[in-house]
């Protein structure tokens, strides 16, 4: 080991042109923390944001830039999740909580969204993001909001789930998604027999032999 040290000639000195391009990144990211602090043009402080490396400034700017685009800007760069769930879930902008719920991957922090939150989009946002399929099964079934039962019913694969709400929910929109997705050919000749709803009849024909 030690002969391969004295011919490999020791650690190699730093290389200069990667040495300036550090230092050049460092200053450009000083001169966008900058711009994206205190630009008056909305457009320049979003193009500077959607640079900055700097996750606890981006969340600053996430929290408190008084313009909707520089704060979506800030979300989508920051990688850091408490922030993320704290804006998904208290922020006073619908719009920058959606951004923020897209962000979220903790299921735990998703599925109370999806249950507690009062604005359907963000709950619809949420559920999209599980995987826990029995809760899906449940918004399916129990969400007060239209839009998001049927989002819910199209985000199952479980076939006993699906069969459930073919064979138990009062909503036609949602039996019709659980027919788009059911394979059993016994349940989707009933389906096709005797549903209530004409559409949801048609699924079920043309999904027999499908």
């Amino acid at each position: 080991m030690e002969i391969d040290k004295l011919f490999d000639g020791g650690p190699k000195p730093p290389d200069p042109a990667e040495a300036e391009k550090t230092e050049r990144e460092k200053e450009n990211q000083k001169l966008l923390a900058v711009i994206a602090q205190n630009d008056e043009n909305v457009s320049v402080r979003a193009a500077a944001t959607r640079r900055l490396d700097d996750q606890e400034l981006l969340a600053d700017i996430a929290r408190r830039d008084m313009d909707t685009r520089v704060r979506l800007a800030a979300i989508d760069r920051l990688n850091r999740a408490e922030i993320l769930t704290e804006i998904a879930i208290g922020d006073s902008d619908l719009t920058v909580r959606k951004r923020a719920v897209n962000r979220v991957s903790d299921q735990q922090v998703l599925t109370v969204i999806a249950r507690d939150e009062k604005d359907a989009e963000i709950r619809e946002t949420a559920l999209v993001r599980l995987q826990d399929e029995e809760f899906l099964a449940y918004l399916a079934i129990g969400d007060d909001d239209p839009r998001v039962r049927r989002a819910a019913a199209l985000r199952l694969d479980d076939q006993k789930l699906l069969a459930k709400l073919a064979r138990t929910s009062s909503d036609p929109e949602v039996r019709l998604a659980a027919a788009a997705r059911i394979e059993d050919q016994t349940l989707l000749a009933q389906l096709a027999l005797s549903d209530e709803s004409e559409a949801v009849r048609v699924k079920a024909i043309r999904r027999l032999n499908a």
